[in-house]
Protein backbone atom coordinates (compact mmCIF):
# COMPACT_ATOMS: atom_id res chain seq x y z
CA UNK A 1 0.00 0.00 0.00
CA UNK A 2 1.02 3.54 -1.05
CA UNK A 3 0.08 6.48 1.56
CA UNK A 4 0.13 10.11 0.33
CA UNK A 5 0.27 12.80 2.75
CA UNK A 6 -0.38 16.13 1.21
CA UNK A 7 -0.68 19.33 3.55
CA UNK A 8 -0.78 22.99 2.40
CA UNK A 9 -0.54 26.28 4.44
CA UNK A 10 -2.75 29.04 3.24
CA UNK A 11 -2.69 32.41 4.65
CA UNK A 12 -6.72 33.12 5.15
CA UNK A 13 -8.85 33.55 7.98
CA UNK A 14 -10.32 30.08 8.90
CA UNK A 15 -13.95 31.17 7.77
CA UNK A 16 -12.73 31.27 4.22
CA UNK A 17 -11.60 27.68 3.92
CA UNK A 18 -14.92 26.94 6.06
CA UNK A 19 -16.46 28.01 3.11
CA UNK A 20 -14.14 26.19 0.97
CA UNK A 21 -14.83 23.04 2.33
CA UNK A 22 -18.86 23.51 2.21
CA UNK A 23 -18.66 24.19 -1.44
CA UNK A 24 -16.28 21.35 -2.22
CA UNK A 25 -17.33 20.50 -5.47
CA UNK A 26 -17.43 23.91 -6.88
CA UNK A 27 -14.14 25.24 -5.37
CA UNK A 28 -11.55 21.80 -5.90
CA UNK A 29 -12.36 22.53 -9.57
CA UNK A 30 -11.49 26.06 -9.54
CA UNK A 31 -8.80 25.29 -7.08
CA UNK A 32 -6.28 24.31 -9.66
CA UNK A 33 -6.77 24.43 -13.69
CA UNK A 34 -5.80 20.41 -13.05
CA UNK A 35 -8.55 19.73 -11.85
CA UNK A 36 -11.53 18.76 -14.55
CA UNK A 37 -14.34 17.07 -12.18
CA UNK A 38 -15.25 16.50 -8.62
CA UNK A 39 -18.47 14.56 -7.51
CA UNK A 40 -19.35 13.91 -4.09
CA UNK A 41 -21.63 11.03 -4.60
CA UNK A 42 -23.44 11.08 -1.54
CA UNK A 43 -23.48 14.94 -1.59
CA UNK A 44 -22.06 15.39 1.79
CA UNK A 45 -18.51 15.12 3.32
CA UNK A 46 -19.05 12.94 6.09
CA UNK A 47 -17.43 9.76 7.06
CA UNK A 48 -18.55 6.72 4.97
CA UNK A 49 -19.55 9.46 1.92
CA UNK A 50 -18.11 8.25 -1.71
CA UNK A 51 -16.15 10.78 -3.20
CA UNK A 52 -14.76 10.66 -7.15
CA UNK A 53 -12.36 13.61 -9.05
CA UNK A 54 -10.51 13.79 -12.15
CA UNK A 55 -7.69 15.70 -12.53
CA UNK A 56 -4.68 16.09 -15.28
CA UNK A 57 -1.10 16.00 -13.24
CA UNK A 58 1.97 16.07 -15.39
CA UNK A 59 0.17 14.85 -18.81
CA UNK A 60 -1.82 11.71 -16.86
CA UNK A 61 -4.89 11.73 -16.16
CA UNK A 62 -6.70 10.44 -13.02
CA UNK A 63 -10.00 9.05 -12.14
CA UNK A 64 -9.90 8.25 -8.75
CA UNK A 65 -12.70 7.12 -6.56
CA UNK A 66 -12.89 6.62 -2.65
CA UNK A 67 -14.11 6.68 0.71
CA UNK A 68 -14.15 9.77 3.10
CA UNK A 69 -12.31 7.23 5.68
CA UNK A 70 -12.30 10.32 8.33
CA UNK A 71 -14.93 13.67 8.72
CA UNK A 72 -13.80 15.92 11.51
CA UNK A 73 -14.93 19.80 11.05
CA UNK A 74 -15.81 21.94 14.42
CA UNK A 75 -14.56 25.98 15.32
CA UNK A 76 -11.07 25.31 15.59
CA UNK A 77 -10.48 23.33 12.06
CA UNK A 78 -11.04 20.03 10.68
CA UNK A 79 -9.75 16.91 9.27
CA UNK A 80 -10.85 15.07 6.35
CA UNK A 81 -8.97 11.45 5.73
CA UNK A 82 -9.75 10.42 1.95
CA UNK A 83 -9.09 6.69 0.84
CA UNK A 84 -8.99 5.41 -2.63
CA UNK A 85 -10.02 2.78 -3.81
Amino acid sequence: MVSLKEEIGIKVPFERLLDWVNGFEEKFVKWSPYHIECQLKDKSIAKGSRVRFYEIVMGLDYDVSGTIAESKMDKDGFRFVFLSD
